[in-house]
């Protein structure tokens, strides 16, 4: 693996964290029933960015896996583990 590689999976491996938070914070917030206009602005500004940065990641770790010769133990993988997290917990909560 090149140095390259490994800093283009830790790049998908930290926007995939960051895509599960956003989204895990913004159920979280309407759990709770949390409203504010400010709150209401950045969910507003954010969500569609973030739901087209959760399927460009999770066709980059796809390809990332292909090219690493589908080790299992990739960040690559544990990348695209947490993007399935979030798609099935968008799922469950609509």
């Amino acid at each position: 693996m090149t140095k390259n590689q490994s800093g283009n999976e830790k790049l998908i491996l930290t926007a995939s964290a960051i895509t599960f938070l956003y989204f895990t914070g913004i159920l979280l917030i309407d759990l709770l029933k949390l409203d504010g206009v400010f709150l209401g602005v950045l969910r507003e500004l954010l969500t569609i960015p973030f739901m087209i940065a959760l399927i460009v990641l999770v066709v980059l770790s796809v390809i990332s896996i292909y090219k690493a010769n589908i080790k299992l133990q990739s960040r690559s993988t544990y990348a695209l583990l947490i993007l399935l997290a979030t798609i099935v917990l968008l799922s469950l909560a609509s």
